[in-house]
């Protein structure tokens, strides 16, 4: 009776960690889908707004000349809007006519070219037209109108033939290469003349942020399903041990009536009665103390199983060498390198969950540091192996996170030691390129290289491309390619497979 409440207690203890695990995994699970889709809409944003600055940029470059020449065509013949203008239509010395386009022309033409080829492009409109053609929808009129009362950007997600787009719609105002063109209807410098509108497909993007979903939702099933499965394991050893008890004190019960039968008769029996109750007293306190530790047996970290597998492996190997043969020692040394695998997936797993959600604070670093310290706790397995590893001095301060950074290059760093080619000591360059807005900083060795087709795919979480040369939990890029894409950057490889291969990766220059 004792033993079954203890039963149904531990299950319903054991339920309710269950419970509380899942809510916690699914709260992590639903801050990262929302921390995504977050991500997403600002990505979206932000190329909605570089687009208008190149169409922006573009207007301004043609106000600045007052509009070029170019060929007249049945596509694009002369603007008749121009037509005040007494040098409009010109001829080159060899008869070739040419006609002036203004700077609303040339963005008209260049976003129906736009067009025609993504399937996306900007528009200039207003509430003023010289071209019904370019008359504003319902939407874009609302826009111009909010203009007029001094707002400077007005965007909307909305679905246009059924299909999501980010809608962006900025002003544009008279300036003084404007006036050539738009003196007849009374504008000033500085008043708004109408505005540019840009339409950007959401489904890419949204495409994008389905498939890394789809990695944060099995990563963390698994972190679920390892966490269930050591809470119900507890349980079930905990269960073990109070059934355990029980027995050992109804065997001590039956002992102690017995030996007060025979107390006077049987003292020797007695004398061994009472070293069997000293040793199952012994296993009593024993599995107290078993119980008094349970909610430390539930929560251990999940590694604990795998490192008392590998320890005991190692430890009959030592000890009892001399009594297993070589089939024996094969299998242990297989049990040693497959806990140690099973440990450094759990490991990578929990570290590829963490990115995004510890505590990430970015500050200036010197990458220069960071690899000098890389390779000091490397020194020894670079010495051992014979490596050549040269570091660039043009390395930059970069604005990251300290852990993050560290864990990206050691990770790229410690791959190149590891695929080396046999009989052939690796030699490895760090360096930096410095673009306009970001440092490309490179990684390269002299290894075992990559096939091209396998590009993509080492980034994937569990790929390992040589199984059978090369130790590794196959996480290692995954994480990387996380870290890098947590700080708005970018990372591809260039190789030959035998020739060694280059992993470059991108450091934004602004703070974010």
């Amino acid at each position: 009776m004792k033993n079954t409440k203890y039963q149904k207690k531990i299950a319903q203890y054991a339920f309710v960690l269950v419970c509380i695990w899942t809510v916690l995994v699914a709260i992590l699970i639903i801050y990262q889908l929302f921390t995504l889709h977050k991500i997403t809409l600002e990505m979206a944003v932000n190329e909605a707004r570089a687009n208008f600055k190149k169409d922006q940029a573009f207007r301004f470059w043609g106000a600045y000349h007052g509009g070029v020449y170019a060929p007249v065509t049945d596509k694009y013949p002369p603007n008749p809007n121009l037509a005040h203008i007494k040098e409009r239509d010109i001829q080159t010395p060899s008869g070739k006519k040419l006609t002036l386009i203004n700077p609303a022309y040339m963005m008209r033409q260049m976003n129906e070219m736009f067009a025609e080829v993504y399937g996306q492009a900007g528009h200039i409109t207003s509430l003023k037209l010289l071209r019904p053609e370019n008359a504003p929808d319902a939407w874009e009129k609302k826009a111009l109108l909010s203009f007029e009362e001094g707002v400077k950007e007005v965007m909307e997600f909305v679905d246009i033939d059924e299909l999501p787009y980010l809608r962006l719609m900025r002003p544009l105002f008279i300036q003084q290469g404007c006036l050539k063109c738009h003196w007849q209807e009374g504008y000033k410098i500085g008043d708004v003349r109408g505005g540019i509108t840009v339409s950007l497909k959401m489904a890419p993007f949204f495409g994008r942020e389905r498939r890394q979903s789809v990695i944060y939702l099995i990563s963390y099933s698994i972190i679920l399903a390892l966490g269930i499965i050591g809470i119900i394991s507890g349980a079930k050893r905990l269960k073990l041990r109070i059934r355990e008890r029980d027995e050992a004190y109804e065997e001590l019960k039956e002992y102690q009536i017995h030996l007060e039968e025979l107390v006077k008769k049987r003292t020797v029996e007695l004398e061994e009665a009472n070293k069997e109750l000293y040793l199952h007293v012994k296993e009593v306190e024993r599995v107290n103390k078993e119980l008094r530790n349970f909610s430390h047996i539930v929560s251990h970290d999940l590694k604990s199983p795998m490192t008392s597998i590998m320890g005991m492996a190692e430890l009959l190997s030592l000890k009892y060498s001399d009594n297993i043969d070589d089939t024996g020692k094969n299998m242990l040394n297989r049990i040693v390198y497959n806990t140690q695998l099973m440990n450094d997936l759990i490991n990578g797993l929990l570290e590829l969950s963490r990115i995004g959600r510890l505590d990430d604070a970015k500050e200036e670093l010197s990458l220069n540091d960071q690899i000098q310290r890389i390779l000091q706790e490397n020194h020894h397995r670079i010495e051992k192996i014979g490596a050549k590893i040269s570091v660039a001095k043009n390395l930059p301060v970069v604005y990251y996170p300290k852990v993050m950074l560290y864990q990206l290059f050691s990770n790229l760093i410690g791959n190149a030691l590891k695929f080396s080619r046999e009989g052939i000591p690796p030699e490895i360059k760090v360096g930096c390129e410095e673009a306009e807005s970001e440092y490309i900083i490179f990684v390269s060795d002299n290894g075992i290289g990559i096939r091209e087709q396998d590009f993509d795919k080492i980034f994937d979480m569990f790929s390992r491309l040589d199984k059978s040369k090369v130790e590794g939990s196959g996480i290692g890029l995954a994480i990387v390619k996380k870290i890098v894409f947590e700080n708005e950057g970018r990372i591809w490889v260039k190789s030959k497979e035998g020739e060694g291969a280059t992993f470059h990766v991108t450091i934004p220059k602004k703070r974010s």
